[in-house]
């Protein structure tokens, strides 16, 4: 069995500060003790155009590497004209 694959999958409310910090910490985390030559962090974003952005804002805030993840959204809000705008549709 090859062991250098893992899949988590974690859900944080970005409503609950302290869930927000978690899953910041989080992703920090992975990235960096990752080897990406054979894993990949995906970070997802269940919402609307202010969801995408915020989580986009705090990962940059957060100095994540945009090299060493992959980023999707799930388009959930009202008016996804994030997701119109990539072609989600």
């Amino acid at each position: 069995m090859d062991t250098s694959y893992y899949s988590f999958l974690y859900f944080y409310k970005i409503n609950d500060l302290s869930s927000r910090k978690k899953g910041l910490a989080f992703v920090d985390n992975l990235v960096n003790t990752v080897d990406h030559s054979v894993n990949k962090v995906i970070v997802l974003a269940g919402g609307g155009d202010g969801t995408v952005n915020w989580l986009l804002e705090e990962l940059l805030e957060a100095k994540i590497d945009f090299n060493k993840i992959v980023f999707g959204a799930f388009p959930l809000g009202t008016g996804n004209d994030f997701a119109k705008n990539l072609g989600w549709r």
